[in-house]
């Protein structure tokens, strides 16, 4: 049976983040390369892999569409992401 998404912040943070570097590792594309097509920093991108911000909805759109993985898609990726 697959865990549930944690709703404790940190947890969660940490989940969402390693479930983009998973994805954008699985694109073969880089931080730099992400955050430019997504429109964002690429600190920014570092920081939300890391778990470190609580990005907006608008925000992980953006990230999705930059992924080319529907959003719906990012939360089922996460339910199977173990933190470290």
């Amino acid at each position: 049976m697959k865990d549930k998404i944690s709703c404790n912040r940190q947890f969660f943070l940490k989940q969402l983040g390693q479930t983009i570097k998973k994805l954008r590792e699985q694109h073969r594309i880089t931080q730099e390369e992400l955050a430019y097509q997504a429109g964002l920093h690429r600190t920014y991108i570092s920081l939300l892999e890391k778990g470190e911000r609580n990005p907006s909805v608008l925000t992980l759109c953006k990230v999705s569409s930059a992924l080319n993985t529907q959003l719906s898609k990012i939360f089922q990726i996460m339910e199977d992401i173990e933190v470290d």
